[in-house]
């Protein structure tokens, strides 16, 4: 008796002493009898406030049914374990993990004691990873790309209704496919494989691809492989493809239409820069065959207009061919001053002062000297030829990671209407000009990743401003 005694008094100590489990008890009717002081802390309230009832704080009136029935269940010594939400007495949800066990006297069952875990935090992370999902979700079933998956070794997962749409596959298509190279035009495969590997590395992709229609004919598409993550490793691979079959087509009908017009532009230039002085040189043959004695300055013209030509081919020679571009360390200020060196005599024949600021102890550039040569000097010769004394000033500034070259002329300026028009084929101010200068100019600027911006005011001059970057 006394042993019987002592176990139900330590059994009293650990219901109500135990500070981690919310523990109560119900008689068979399901009334609440007593409650430990964690089932307090847990729900706000005191045994007291629950004696009419626990079913009072639930917030989900049906929960009162169902605890109803769990408790039936338990009271015919039946185990039950189950969910539910209650309001705490401050206000704020409380989800919680129940599991009700019969109480047996003398081998009959005289109520029903209750142990209730929080789970809040864990409810909360599930639904947070639920909308997570929901969301990633409906961003793939909804995007209007085309998105798709793969297990590493190439075989499709998942597919929104838009790659079906493009590829005319359903999902269950794919998935019967080998792998997704099936798709693709033998040409393709080669690549997509290295590109795949690299994204099973952990690199993002992109690239485009030729893939064969469901209805057979071809699509061009455009292809970003991104790696799926998952507690670090890396489980497939996400694609999202674009149809940019009829974008490649119109490049490809503007850049045939570019070369046609090109080509019509460098003709009409052609023809039109090369005829003058031909139509000189035939006036002076006939006057040769017509004159009894050789006429020095005849010849003189005409060699003249020789070496006017073989300039032009020249110039639209360097436009034509393809330029190999040989970068390496450049001081800028020497390539300044040799340009200075090879021009002051026509500078002096002009009565025009070359006047230079700051081209001393500049940082050294990336570039082909030679290049970059060529662009200054079409630069300072336009400045020559717009003048007829007066000073060019040349001023070197540092700005970031550029070099900028300021080249000022006090010429007669470009009218603003025909700035636009400055370094298009065959479009000049000059008038044996060719416009092919500035035009070489640009593209050379282009390969260094450097720009030429002009700037002018009719009778006060004009300013050409080229920036290099500092390294390349």
């Amino acid at each position: 008796m006394a042993q019987g005694h002592e176990r139900e008094t330590s059994y009293r100590s650990l219901f109500e002493h135990h500070d981690t489990l919310a523990l109560y008890a119900f008689d068979r009717e399901g009334n609440v009898i007593e409650a430990n002081s964690a089932f307090e802390r847990l729900t706000g309230y005191h045994i007291e406030d629950l004696l009419e009832g626990y079913t009072a704080i639930l917030v989900d009136p049906a929960d009162g049914a169902r605890l109803v029935e769990h408790h039936n269940r338990a009271a015919a010594g039946e185990p039950q374990q189950f969910e539910l939400t209650i309001r705490h007495r401050h206000g704020q949800l409380v989800d919680l993990n129940c599991t009700s066990m019969p109480i047996l006297t003398n081998g009959c069952i005289v109520g029903v004691n209750g142990f209730l875990q929080d789970i809040t935090e864990r409810r909360r992370a599930e639904r947070m990873l639920e909308e997570s999902e929901q969301r990633y979700r409906t961003l793939f079933e909804h995007n209007p790309e085309a998105l798709f998956s793969f297990d590493l070794d190439g075989t499709p997962v998942t597919c929104n209704h838009v790659c079906a749409a493009l590829t005319g596959y359903t999902l269950e298509d794919l998935q019967q496919m080998p792998d997704f190279m099936s798709l693709l035009l033998a040409r393709e495969v080669r690549t997509a494989k290295q590109h795949f590997l690299r994204a099973t590395q952990g690199a993002t992709q992109h690239l485009d691809l030729c893939i064969r229609h469901k209805l057979g004919h071809l699509l061009e598409v455009r292809v970003t492989l991104i790696p799926i993550i998952v507690s670090g490793n890396i489980i497939g691979v996400y694609g999202i493809a674009q149809d940019i079959t009829d974008r490649k087509r119109t490049e490809e009908l503007l850049r045939k239409s570019d070369k046609l017009n090109i080509a019509g532009q460098l003709a009409a230039g052609v023809a039109h820069e090369i005829r003058n002085p031909l139509t000189a040189l035939k006036g002076f043959v006939q006057l040769l065959q017509t004159s009894p004695t050789s006429k020095d300055e005849y010849l003189n013209i005409m060699r003249s207009e020789l070496d006017r030509i073989e300039l032009i081919v020249s110039e639209f020679l360097f436009l034509a061919r393809p330029q190999a571009t040989v970068f390496e360390p450049c001081d800028l200020g020497k390539i300044l001053q040799e340009v200075i060196a090879l021009l002051d005599t026509q500078a002096v024949l002009r009565n025009i002062q070359i006047h230079t600021e700051q081209v001393q102890a500049l940082p050294t550039i990336s570039c082909d000297g030679n290049q970059i040569k060529q662009v200054f000097i079409n630069v300072l010769k336009n400045a020559l030829e717009a003048m007829q004394g007066g000073v060019i000033t040349i001023r070197v500034e540092v700005e970031r990671r550029e070099l900028v070259v300021h080249v000022i002329d006090q010429g007669s300026g470009i009218p603003s209407e025909r700035l636009p028009k400055i370094g298009e084929p065959f479009y000049t101010t000059k008038e044996k000009g060719t416009g092919v200068g500035l035009m070489v100019s640009y593209r050379i600027l282009e390969t260094h990743g450097g720009s030429l911006a002009l700037a002018s005011e009719v009778g006060v001059g004009t300013t050409v401003t080229v920036r290099l970057p500092l390294s390349i």
